[in-house]
């Protein structure tokens, strides 16, 4: 007979890690057993009227929903076990699913994960004899399985995602409204090497001449990526001044890194990078989400939820306050329109629970999804339909996902210009639905007298107000000579009792001279009022005060940078100091440095005839930079240096290192 393995207490009589036979599940019309919840009442109906709604009572998929991925689980939100007990699960070409029940964490319903996928195009049916299903007739619901893309057109269409977000021309080149020639690019800021850490391989960031950092947060540091090199793989740590901190090599995933920000979960921080690989010219990633602690230690890989593992997409990653994942997926679907058989991106979002195992954190169960062709039409996207069969159409391309102080989620969308705020509160009426648009102009929303285009990084503020960077252009309807605007960084407040919803324009941040720019960018709102701007593909950050009147700082990347974040970190590396040694003209040139730590004030010089034989040279060198020198008045054949700080401790000391040129 065969065995199914129960992960949670499925009702009176069993218990936490029972194992069931098929034969005490349910059975079907067929008298073929089905996935069931089996409890001391599995199977016996409810009778009509006493189907229950428990409060918080959710399911995804949600109600009606035609593109979901044939992988998928199913989560049922607001019940136990026991609630769900005769549940059936049946395709209408596979058939009967069984597979494996889970308790979610927090105890905040069931999960249930089916042995087998679902076949593409089928209708799925979901019947359960104690409960009102939300969006269904009674005791069932129905969701529809997608058609995914073949494997060859999946490649065609990350290819295409890449080129719409990763391909607008240099800024430095680009034409302004008017035709007239706009030549601004920021100062040069070289890549810098360090003689104690050679192969580091870091981005740099450079102050700009006429701006010296000042008045900025005390203890925030500035996170970006994608690196000095020519794989841009990596991400790196800097101080307000443009120091470097920190640099990941990062080779987990590669060949790319993105989005590199410090996210909290479980009362501590985290860094999370994004690591994987870019089609094209990088608009799009195949990858996973990588966590480490602030030793710097790898604690977690994430991935996506019935998709391929590395389907996560380097726009967006989030933990909320709950302690949940958001992230975005690019999904390739076929379907029809207009006669021709087409690949349609749709952008999907899911919400995951986290798993704190010892030191590991891992993925659990799949909260919600929304999948966008579900609530927002082809005929939005302001990118043309290619109209042919074979064809490729990106006609969303999500690049933000933000959750709401009301707990309910914003997400962008590049190429319909739209902001869409979807609830996922776990019993609302309106699961899974949008509750407002604003900013596509294809969908007659009500926007700003001079809208935003082709945008990047929507984030809610609370009180209404969400920040965005609005490119300006490049692409349909929004172009470089005719109708782009300069980029700017936007501080919004959305009306959602209007009808449309209507939008506000708080302020506005705009570069002087002006800057053009066609993809990515970033706005970040501080606690003190001041933002925080990236301006995209044109490797420059500078912050604002809220007024917008004068300019605390201004840095120059050697290269861009996807976003640009301004936050708090405190780092303590694990691994020793750096040290590197050279004698020239009767004295020793001593380089140091400590890839990570936040900690280090200045630095104790040691030096001798042999390792063994160290003795402090100096009492003090003060930190000046990533890489401090300090310059002996004699050749000495051995080295090493202790890392202190401000307070005197000694923090750690270097490996000795024998001096070369001696």
């Amino acid at each position: 007979m065969k065995m199914q393995k129960r992960s949670v207490s499925l009702g009176r009589g069993l218990k936490v890690g029972a194992v069931i036979s098929v034969a005490a599940l349910s059975l079907g019309a067929a008298g073929v057993g089905v996935a069931s919840a089996a409890s001391g009442s599995a199977g016996r109906p409810a009778g009509p009227g006493r189907l229950m709604s428990p409060k918080g009572f959710s399911v995804v998929p949600v109600a009606g929903d035609r593109y979901v991925e044939p992988a998928t689980s199913l989560t049922f939100l607001g019940v136990t076990a026991s609630q769900i007990a005769g549940m059936k699960i049946r395709g209408s070409v596979s058939g009967v699913h069984f597979g494996h029940y889970s308790r979610l964490v927090g105890a905040r319903g069931e999960s249930f994960v089916p042995a087998k996928p679902f076949r593409p195009g089928e209708t799925v049916t979901v019947t359960a004899p104690k409960l009102r299903m939300p969006g269904g007739h009674g005791d069932s619901y129905t969701f529809g399985i997608a058609r995914p893309a073949s494997a060859s057109a999946a490649r065609k269409a990350f290819q295409v995602a890449a080129s719409e977000d990763g391909s607008a021309p240099s800024n430095a080149a680009s034409a302004a409204p008017g035709g007239k020639t706009h030549r601004y690019s920021p100062p040069a800021c070289n890549v810098v090497e360090y003689k104690s850490e050679p192969n580091l391989e870091a981005q740099s960031v450079c102050e700009n001449l006429g701006v010296t950092t000042h008045g900025t947060p005390a203890g925030r540091l500035i996170f970006i990526t994608q690196g000095g090199n020519v794989s841009g793989s990596g991400g790196g740590i800097f101080e307000p001044n443009g120091h470097l901190v920190y640099w990941n090599r990062a080779p987990f995933g590669g060949p790319r890194d993105d989005n590199l920000h410090p996210v909290r979960f479980d009362g501590n921080q985290y860094l999370a990078l994004w690591s994987g690989a870019q089609p094209g010219s990088g608009g799009y990633g195949n990858g996973f989400v990588y966590l480490y602690d602030n030793h710097y230690h790898l604690v977690g890989k994430l991935s996506t939820s019935g998709f391929p593992s590395n389907w996560v997409d380097l726009h967006e990653f989030q933990i909320t306050p709950q302690g949940d994942a958001l992230i975005g997926i690019f999904d390739p679907v076929t379907e029809t329109i207009g006669g021709n058989t087409e690949t349609v991106l749709q952008y999907v979002v899911q919400k995951l629970s986290l798993v704190k195992t010892g030191y590991h954190i891992s993925v659990g169960n799949l909260l919600f999804q929304w999948d966008s062709l579900v609530q927002v039409p082809v005929s939005q996207s302001e990118i043309p339909n290619p109209a042919a069969n074979g064809a490729v159409w990106d006609y969303f391309h999500g690049n933000a996902i933000s959750e709401d102080t009301d707990g309910n989620l914003v997400i962008s969308s590049r190429n319909t210009w739209g902001l869409y705020k979807v609830d996922d509160t776990p019993g609302s009426a309106n699961f899974g639905q949008i509750l407002w648009q604003v900013g596509a102009p294809l969908a007659g929303d009500n926007t700003l007298t001079e809208p935003w285009c082709y945008q990047h990084d929507l984030v809610a503020l609370g009180n209404g107000q969400y920040s965005l960077y609005d490119d300006g252009g490049t692409g349909p309807n929004c172009l470089l000579g005719s109708t782009a605007h300069p980029s700017r960084g936007l501080i919004i407040s959305v009306d959602p009792n209007t009808s449309p919803a209507s939008v506000t324009l708080v302020h506005a941040y705009t570069h002087n001279p002006a800057i053009y720019s066609g993809y990515t960018g970033s706005v970040e709102r501080m606690s003190n009022g001041d933002a925080f701007i990236d301006w995209a593909e044109n490797p420059e950050i500078t912050e604002y005060n809220q007024a917008g009147t004068q300019v605390k700082m201004d840095m120059t990347l050697s290269n861009w940078s996807y976003r640009a974040s301004f936050l708090p970190w405190q780092g303590y590396p694990t691994w020793r100091p750096n040290v590197a040694a050279q004698a020239a003209g009767g004295k020793t040139d001593v380089w140091m440095s400590w890839n990570g730590s936040t900690q280090v004030a200045k630095w104790i010089v040691l030096a001798g005839p042999s390792a063994a034989q160290l003795t402090a040279i100096t009492r003090y060198w003060y930190k000046s930079n990533f890489e401090s020198m300090a310059v002996l008045g004699h050749v000495y054949p051995w080295v090493a240096v202790e890392a202190v700080s401000a307070s005197g401790q000694v923090l750690d000391r270097s490996l000795a290192t024998g001096v070369s040129g001696g």
